[in-house]
């Protein structure tokens, strides 16, 4: 089972995004990434972030947490927080090949995206009403 670390960032109604291609494929995530051995959580999210969109952050309060399995059976959970930044207009796509950009998506937008794990309903109801329905997550990887 593997640990992937996640971040939420929002602005204006809106939660930040990365787009990811693989395999010929894009698709949204979460700003985030695996955590390396030895590494804690917020240490590793602050890594990734830098890596993925050259931006610092601070790490906030854990805000849910999602178990999912990618189609080749990789089960993985994904401890997710809220993260704070002063530079959102210094975002830019970083040293992670897999990154080729990033956007803020608002509810309706959330609802419609392409993203993995599948939590687009999930994020769009704590833009509309401030909370996640529930602390743990279970969501299977749409392929």
């Amino acid at each position: 089972m593997g640990v992937r670390v996640a971040g939420v960032l929002e602005r204006s109604k809106q939660v930040l995004l990365v787009e990811h291609r693989k395999n010929g494929r894009s698709y949204w995530l979460l700003p985030g990434g695996r955590i390396d051995v030895g590494e804690r959580a917020a240490e590793a999210l602050s890594r990734e972030l830098e890596e993925e969109l050259r931006l610092q952050v601070r790490v906030g309060e854990l805000l849910f947490l999602v178990e999912t399995r990618t189609p080749e059976s990789e089960r993985f959970i994904q401890p997710t927080f809220r993260i704070e930044t002063d530079l959102v207009d210094a975002i830019a796509v970083g040293r992670d090949p897999r990154v080729v950009g990033y956007r803020f998506f608002d509810s309706e937008r959330l609802r419609k995206a392409v993203l993995y794990p599948d939590i687009g309903d999930e994020l769009a109801c704590f833009l509309e009403n401030g909370e996640f329905p529930g602390r743990y997550l279970y969501k299977p990887w749409i392929d």
